[in-house]
């Protein structure tokens, strides 16, 4: 009752508070909030390359930069193929494994970044699945990220 009563005496000071600012001249309507999908439900499936996965796209930029989220299930694949752009996988949920042109198999979690330049063959992996933002397009990483040391094999 008591946290009713707390949140109730906000709200009414919030309204209050805008009510003067309009008065003030201090506050202009602009377009209000939207709340979107994105969830695995919204996506596509992808089997192109032998892949096994879904993509629910995000956005795309006047820049022609992609945005979407990947979502692997169990022994999910982003088959073996060639970046179109520079690609930047973020990890955000499981684990898997990438690949590159040199063959070498890494070990991806939550919190990791993957970066491919373009032209570059690349293919993602996962036992137990993995969820992912891929942001396709001229991007930088190195402008906000540190590399990750690899573990020595």
């Amino acid at each position: 009752m008591e946290i009713k009563h707390y949140y109730g005496n906000i709200e009414r000071s919030f309204k209050a508070t805008v009510e003067k600012m309009k008065v003030l001249g201090l506050y202009e309507e602009v377009a209000h909030m939207k709340i979107y999908h994105f969830g695995e439900s919204a996506g596509k499936e992808i089997t192109k390359f032998g892949s096994n996965f879904i993509i629910s796209r995000i956005s795309q930029t006047e820049g022609s930069v992609h945005i979407g989220v990947m979502y692997l299930d169990k022994e999910g694949i982003i088959g073996f193929h060639q970046a179109v752009t520079p690609q930047l996988l973020l990890i955000i949920k499981g684990e898997g494994i990438v690949r590159g042109e040199e063959d070498e198999l890494i070990k991806v979690r939550e919190g990791d970044a993957v970066f491919w330049n373009k032209d570059e063959w690349h293919e993602t992996t996962s036992e137990n699945g993995l969820t992912a933002i891929a942001i396709e397009g001229e991007v930088d990483p190195e402008l906000f990220m540190k590399e990750k040391e690899q573990p020595e094999a």
